[in-house]
């Protein structure tokens, strides 16, 4: 009986042994099989990611739920079959092969979060937008022809956010929510991330309250959304960047 009572108590040990390494080897592959999100990594920090299009991502994927790895990548590290497809990021695929990797940002974020009606008209506006405030940032004299394209694309942003606010809707974002944010916002917002950081610093550039009352409301209801905060990279990474970018050297 002692026998047997020693030999249910090693049963049991190696029991609940077996079960702890089963548990571990489960949230392991957990961990292993999350799809990847290869993002440009920041000049500053190369640990750190430095991208509106992977934000834009990133957002998208928080916004669905989906849980992802972000993975900032130098030049140098890009894996080889993400440079036979081109070698841009942002870049999501399922393993660290490459397996049903995706690039291009619009495609990536309406993969994992479909457009509403409202988010494809919006999208549809906004298309000037990041042009617009890369050359306006990128200029390094004063340019009024620039300027004034910047100032255009957002005259059709805030023209779209008056008409979805009208006939007294209760509309916040681009998505037509008062909620929550759409695709079209995680696009968006993360664009007028890099206008209002970027911009004020190298352009002193602010949006005006006059001009733009509904679009700054929009801005300030946005980047204090759980999604976007959770994603956000660092102000410091982004001045960073487009230093880099306005001496030629990004």
């Amino acid at each position: 009986s002692a026998k047997m009572r020693g030999a249910t108590h090693h049963c049991v040990f190696f029991g609940l042994l077996i079960t702890e390494q089963i548990s571990a080897l489960t949230a392991a592959n957990t961990r292993m099989t999350l799809p990847i999100l290869y993002c440009k990594a920041s000049g500053r920090d190369p640990s750190k990611m430095e991208c509106p299009f992977c934000h834009y991502v990133a957002v998208a994927m928080e916004l669905a739920g989906k849980k992802f790895t972000l993975k900032p990548t130098t030049k140098e590290q890009k894996p080889h079959w993400l440079l036979d497809l081109g070698g841009s990021m942002p870049c999501l695929a399922e393993n660290e092969d490459g397996l049903n990797a995706i690039t291009e940002s619009a495609k990536i974020a309406a993969v994992v979060l479909p457009p509403t009606r409202h988010d494809e008209m919006s999208l549809q506006i906004a298309q000037p937008l990041f042009p617009a405030i890369a050359k306006f940032i990128k200029s390094i004299d004063a340019n009024l022809e620039l300027e004034e394209k910047l100032l255009a694309a957002l005259d059709l942003l805030e023209k779209r956010l008056t008409e979805l606010k009208g006939d007294g809707q209760d509309v916040t974002f681009f998505s037509g929510s008062s909620i929550t944010l759409g695709l079209s916002d995680a696009s968006i917002a993360t664009k007028l991330y890099v206008l209002t950081v970027a911009g004020e610093h190298f352009k002193d550039y602010k949006v005006s309250s006059e001009r733009y009352p509904n679009l700054l409301s929009y801005m300030q209801a946005a980047f204090q959304t759980p999604e976007f905060l959770r994603t956000k990279y660092d102000e410091a990474d982004m001045i960073y960047g487009w230093t880099e970018a306005r001496t030629g050297a990004h």
